[in-house]
């Protein structure tokens, strides 16, 4: 009865906790700050390719011509990425 009592709470917590953030690597192509929207090259295996992110609002300051082709370690608040769905990204 305890080990079910137990796997039952482990579940429970692996539910609760399981909106994980995902960690991803790229490569920024271009960016509008208009927008606040940058166009990256994920290297991050399961979401590869060219992606859009919001960028977050208090960096827009950063977006300026030298870093494209800059290498950007990120967050997205998501477990996994959808092709075509705009994630918001930041920074820890």
């Amino acid at each position: 009865m305890k080990f079910f009592s137990l796997l039952t709470l482990i579940l429970i917590w692996n539910l609760a906790f399981s909106q994980e953030n995902l960690y991803l690597t790229g490569y920024i192509r271009s960016y509008d700050k208009s927008t606040s929207l940058v166009n990256i090259h994920v290297t991050t295996p399961g979401c590869e390719g060219l992606r859009q992110f919001y960028y977050p609002k208090e960096a827009l300051d950063d977006l300026e011509p030298s870093i494209l082709g800059k290498k950007v370690d990120f967050f997205i608040n998501a477990p996994s990425c959808e092709r075509g769905r705009i994630y918001q990204m930041y920074f820890k």
